[in-house]
């Protein structure tokens, strides 16, 4: 979960807190303005320690599902979006 946070932004602030050494994986960008939720993946880093670090107040993000993948995600592996406008 993201809110007033850019993805990159986000994405590269998770990867300095979690101490990762790859960037943390997405497969699309986010409206930076909205409150948005959406899958991402970190290498080499246990779930316990993203649910722990993640938790931090103060960031723009959280940590929800933790699970473990085969693959990274990239750049373009979307499934497609869906939109609630409140």
């Amino acid at each position: 979960y993201k809110e007033n946070a850019d993805t990159m932004v986000a994405a590269s602030s998770a990867q300095r807190t979690l101490g990762a050494r790859a960037p943390v994986g997405y497969a699309g960008t986010k409206d930076r303005r909205a409150a948005t939720t959406q899958w991402c993946t970190v290498r080499d880093v246990p779930p316990s320690k993203v649910r722990a670090r993640l938790a931090v107040a103060g960031k723009p993000y959280r940590a929800g599902t933790i699970a473990y993948a085969d693959a990274a995600l990239d750049l373009g592996d979307l499934w497609g979006n869906r939109f609630d406008v409140v």
